[in-house]
């Protein structure tokens, strides 16, 4: 079933409005008629089951038949602090870890970063990915599209998080096993940090620790910088879920 995610404002009691690139989609591609189903959330993890009953040059109303809390999100929150890749890697990122359930993404430039966006080239940017996170989420049916912001340096990256997240940072050094950090772990609210290409200076790790990062490890292979959020993030909801 075509799912969409809508703005508040489009949520009447009993009809929703859908206009912009979902009116396009909905009638350009798919071809929608009166009586069609589709889903429509609400991005706040709110989904509502509708028919079309009415279509027109500049919108699609829809009526609503029920409403329900969105299936597709985790319990556990994760906000994914992820150093800058190279190339088009970020895409990748952003697209399997809203798939996976990833609440937040934060690209930050750290010392070994290759790619070193400013503010403005990554808002460049921006729209494009924040494309990619709604098209994953919609295909993963989560209750949310994940915000993605950019920090130009770790240090304001280890201080992005709230008080109450537990932080993990992965580090190929001496570190405990992921699957042993995450006994001591109980909240449901965990801040993740993973490096670029090139890992993490030893400075930048004691910088995170200080700040409450603990060392974990996702084992003796060394992962491509692409790889380890996908990987970090399956364990910690495996072991969370």
């Amino acid at each position: 079933m075509p799912r969409f995610f809508v703005d508040k404002k489009d949520i009447l009691e009993d009809e929703i409005k859908i206009t912009g690139d979902n009116y396009r989609h909905l009638t350009g591609v798919l071809r929608a008629k009166i009586g069609d189903e589709i889903e429509v959330c609400n991005g706040e993890k709110r989904d509502y089951l509708c028919k079309i009953i009415s279509i027109n040059s500049e919108c699609v109303i829809a009526n609503v038949l029920s409403d329900f809390v969105s299936i597709g999100e985790p319990k556990c929150n994760i906000t994914l602090l992820m150093a800058m890749p190279k190339g088009d890697k970020a895409e990748l990122i952003i697209e399997k870890a809203t798939e996976l359930g990833v609440f937040k993404i934060v690209f930050f430039i750290s010392k070994f970063c290759v790619s070193r966006p400013s503010e403005k080239d990554f808002s460049k940017k921006q729209i494009r990915y924040k494309k990619v996170a709604e098209s994953a989420a919609k295909q993963s049916k989560r209750g949310i599209v994940p915000e993605i912001l950019f920090l130009d340096s770790i240090k304001k990256a280890v201080n992005f998080t709230d008080v109450d997240n537990d932080k993990i940072i992965f580090y190929e050094g001496k570190a405990s096993p992921i699957k042993e950090v995450l006994k001591n772990i109980s909240s449901q609210n965990i801040s993740i940090m993973i490096g670029s290409e090139g890992g993490f200076d030893k400075d930048e790790v004691t910088l995170a620790e200080n700040a409450g990062f603990k060392k974990a490890s996702l084992g003796t292979r060394i992962l491509r910088c692409e790889t380890a959020p996908i990987s970090a993030i399956s364990i910690i909801l495996y072991e969370k879920e």
